[in-house]
């Protein structure tokens, strides 16, 4: 039975698969959060509630020319995409008319602990035919997404952008358009890991390995582990691809969302400069680049001024594998045309160091700890470590629970350190919070608000975060592969 429901609807995201026995600790199937378990600072429970409903289910999907059994929500590919507004409490109902279960998780939005979506951590899953109510206030405006958490669905399709639209906007636009950047592959994804493992390396795009093959904007090579037969902009490829007509002289924002399981993308305007103006949903100091990378879970909101008559390709270059992500934007009279040259960047590819954050950002808080999170494990056994940890999940070896937390003293204000021990760029999400991502000394004042960062192999990132979310709360890998074969890491907060 196909359900299409209105739009301003929402879903969630997460990366965590556990035991039978971790979920009875858990009340039934059918569940709500009232507006009092909100976190600290939380806004007057009598907001203006926003009602949204997503009704998960199969669909049969051909993104990459075959067809197959896709998971969606609202009957739409990617799934449905949510807008609701600062300052509401935002209420959306998850109808699991799956075969199994499911769980929503909120993508960077602060939320309270038991609305986090975590299966196993947080909340019992959804089971098939049961729902669940998320509520929980929207204190920040900005580009977020939600994605399913259960095992591999968000690579099936259980993914879609949520925007919080501010009360007072900032920028004047005449367009605001959501791009959705995922990957998408024929093979059965639970079979991916498994050949991993046995060595059985198979590449749908038949690239040569010894080319340098779209590399990082410093000329370096992106190893990568997860190849991909296609790469979706709003769930289209090149052959089909998302079209916007607009003017000339028209300013256009671009939310761009990274909602892949497993790709980095480099991303360009054809013949434009970008004016960036949020990072993770917050806003930063506008700042002109030509081109941007986006780790796996990061958004970036850019302005756009639409140079005259023309078709102009948005191209989305998937680091490490050939080809991407596209799509076009055109003026009245020409007919969109996707550029199929090689990307010509240019000069100014934007950096984390050159991120400013509006406001100052700095803690006012003496009480401060020190805490560092060690990422290791590599490609041949794929197997993944967090402190010598290994968070239960899909591929996990043995289905033991996971170490105990690492413990936040609540109030602190907390230095956080992630070392990247491995061979790969480890793109890292923090549950529950948004961080100050402390890059330059000079900037610390203003360093900008993110939640998730990517790390360079054989190196480490500074993270700064106030903990004031009681709870457990998952430190885990974007990469969905990486997270269900034990890149995660539980963190508690009194």
């Amino acid at each position: 039975m196909n359900h299409v429901l209105p739009r301003r609807r929402v879903l969630g995201l997460g990366a965590s698969c556990v035991t039978a026995a971790a979920l009875r600790v858990f009340a039934g199937p059918v569940a709500r959060a009232a507006a009092a378990a909100a976190p600290a600072g939380a806004g007057s429970p009598a907001a203006q509630p926003s009602e949204q409903t997503l009704l998960v289910a199969r669909r049969e999907v051909a993104p990459a020319g075959q067809r197959l059994q896709g998971i969606v929500a609202n009957q739409t590919f990617p799934s449905y995409e949510l807008r609701a507004r600062e300052g509401e409490l935002l209420r959306v109902t998850v109808e699991n008319e799956l075969a199994e279960p499911t769980a929503v998780h909120f993508h960077g939005v602060v939320v309270p602990n038991g609305m986090d979506g975590v299966a196993g951590v947080t909340q019992s899953p959804i089971e098939p035919r049961t729902k669940f109510v998320y509520e929980f206030p929207l204190h920040e405006a900005g580009t977020y997404f939600y994605e399913s958490t259960w095992k591999l669905q968000r690579q099936l399709g259980l993914v879609g952008a949520l925007v919080i639209e501010a009360r007072d906007e900032r920028h004047a636009v005449d367009h605001d358009e959501v791009l959705l950047l995922s990957d998408w592959t024929n093979a059965d994804p639970a079979r991916i890991v498994p050949d991993l493992r046995a060595g059985v390396v198979k590449d749908p795009s038949a690239a040569d390995p010894e080319r340098l093959v779209n590399p990082l904007p410093d000329g370096k090579p992106f190893p990568i582990d997860v190849r991909y037969n296609a790469y979706l902009l709003n769930g289209r490829t090149h052959r089909d691809a998302w079209t916007k007509e607009v003017k000339p002289g028209q300013r256009v924002r671009l939310r761009i969302v990274n909602a892949s399981a497993a790709s980095f993308f480099r991303f360009q305007v054809e013949g434009h400069a970008m004016q960036v103006i949020a990072a993770d949903g917050r806003a930063v100091e506008p700042l002109e680049v030509d081109d941007l990378v986006l780790a796996t879970g990061e958004r970036y909101d850019v302005l756009v001024t639409v140079a005259g008559e023309g078709s102009y390709s948005l191209r989305a270059a998937a680091l490490g594998a050939p080809g991407g992500a596209v799509g076009v934007l055109y003026t009245p009279g020409v007919r969109p045309v996707v550029s199929t040259r090689p990307p010509r960047w240019g000069k100014r590819a934007l950096s984390y160091g050159q991120l400013r954050a509006t406001t100052d950002t700095a803690f006012d808080v003496a009480k401060s700890e020190s805490v560092r999170l060690t990422i290791a494990g590599d490609q041949r056994t794929f197997v993944w470590s967090v402190d010598g940890y290994v968070h239960p999940g899909e591929f996990t070896v043995s289905p033991a629970a996971d170490a105990a937390p690492l413990v936040l003293p609540r109030g602190a204000r907390i230095d956080l350190e992630i070392v990247n021990r491995t061979d790969l760029w480890q793109p890292v999400h923090l549950h529950g919070y948004r961080f100050r991502l402390l890059s330059e000394a000079k900037a610390a004042a203003r360093a900008p608000w993110k939640d998730t960062v990517a790390v360079a192999p054989d190196a480490s990132r500074r993270l700064e975060l106030l903990a004031d979310q009681p709870g457990r709360w998952l430190a885990t890998s974007s990469n969905l592969y990486r997270a269900q074969s034990g890149l995660g890491r539980l963190l508690s907060v009194g």
